[in-house]
């Protein structure tokens, strides 16, 4: 037989504990492998190069 404490309905507790700061580690976009190959081949078509961008 159950007790009414264990018929009432569920409800969530006021305190939500936050994951742990190392479980939740950020994951780092991974890059597309054909998106350097294509921009290397369109800077080549344009005369360009990767030295050419970055300088001031």
């Amino acid at each position: 037989m159950t007790t009414p404490e264990e018929n009432r309905p569920k409800t969530r507790g006021t305190e939500q504990t936050l994951p742990e700061p190392d479980v939740q580690a950020p994951k780092l976009p991974q890059p597309r492998p054909t998106l350097g190959a294509e921009l290397e081949d369109a800077m080549r078509r344009s005369g360009l190069s990767r030295e050419d961008f970055g300088k001031e």
